[in-house]
């Protein structure tokens, strides 16, 4: 029994010099005494490095996810202010359809229930003993508050924009139909409105009339037609409407973008007539209305 003990102390000093052996090179120098085990190498660099490497990584990670947050929130904007541009152009396609003296309450029924619309008040000096009145308004009242708020983060179309339209009976049909888009442009004039009316009567001087100009820093474009008494062309300009820009980089920066073939009647009468065109409006190449067969669908 003590014998195997002694053989056990002995296997285990000859392992303890074969550890202190390799720690110190090979070689146990005996003459010198052992202080400790295998000498550690100095920890505080490491864990200073350790502590740059985590800080610089936690740094990373954070603008990493800042990064795909933002990214993310800008592609769920696009896609929202998208669907919302698309149903608007969507609306005024169909109102585009209706027929002055025509169509009737149930066709604008059935239009307004289908985008939520409602019946509205009955505005006066338009039509001759009106019925009703509907009206139907398509506008995104997150998105709007976000681009008014914080504006940075809406890139796509304008910070701020509505559609509305407004239809007045009068003896069971359509007697006046109003279309109005309104913008906030990123800079001046800081408002964009299009604005195209058709009228049921007889008009005053011109059956199509159009102004473009610009008041108190908004740019606007209106046409006023009376169908039974214009062309068909110039009906159809004036119900003529293009709702890309509004989702379009930069958003609509000018009325005329809005309604292109009246823009392009606005030209050519102002050419004949000697009328100067507004400076901004004039210069910017996207207001350079389309040729009139082309435009003659809505976009």
């Amino acid at each position: 029994m003590a014998a195997s003990r002694r053989g056990c102390q002995q296997s285990n000093s000859s392992l303890f010099a074969s550890f202190l052996a390799a720690c110190s090179g090979g070689t146990i120098r005996r003459k010198r005494p052992v202080a400790g085990l295998c000498r550690m190498p100095n920890a505080k660099p490491l864990e200073e490095k350790w502590r740059k490497y985590s800080r610089l990584r936690s740094l990373s990670l954070f603008f990493w996810f800042l990064a795909v947050s933002l990214l993310t929130a800008e592609c769920l904007i696009f896609i929202i202010n998208l669907r919302a541009e698309r149903r608007a152009a969507a609306l005024f396609q169909e109102v585009r359809s209706l027929r002055v003296g025509e169509s009737t309450d149930a066709d604008v029924k059935e239009i307004v229930d289908r985008y939520g619309g409602e019946a509205g008040l009955l505005p006066s000096g338009f039509c001759q003993s009106p019925d009703n009145s509907h009206s139907v308004e398509i506008r995104s009242e997150g998105l709007n508050w976000l681009g008014e708020k914080a504006a940075w983060l809406r890139p796509f179309g304008n910070r701020v924009w509505s559609i509305s339209v407004t239809i007045v009976m009068s003896r069971g049909r359509v007697c006046w139909v109003s279309s109005w888009v309104r913008a906030y442009a990123w800079k001046a004039p800081q408002e964009v409105e299009a604005e195209s009316n058709l009228v049921l009567g007889h008009p005053g001087d011109q059956s199509y009339s159009v102004s473009v100009g610009v008041q108190r820093n908004t740019s606007f474009t209106r046409v006023e037609v009376f169908p039974t008494w214009a062309t068909a062309e110039q009906t159809l300009h004036a119900s003529d409407s293009d709702l890309s820009c509004l989702a379009r980089l930069g958003g609509c920066r000018a009325a005329c973008e809005l309604l292109p073939s009246v823009w392009l009647d606005y030209q050519t009468e102002a050419k004949e007539k000697g009328w100067s065109l507004p400076p901004d409006e004039a210069s910017d190449p996207r207001c350079k209305a389309p040729d009139v067969d082309a435009s003659a669908g809505s976009r």
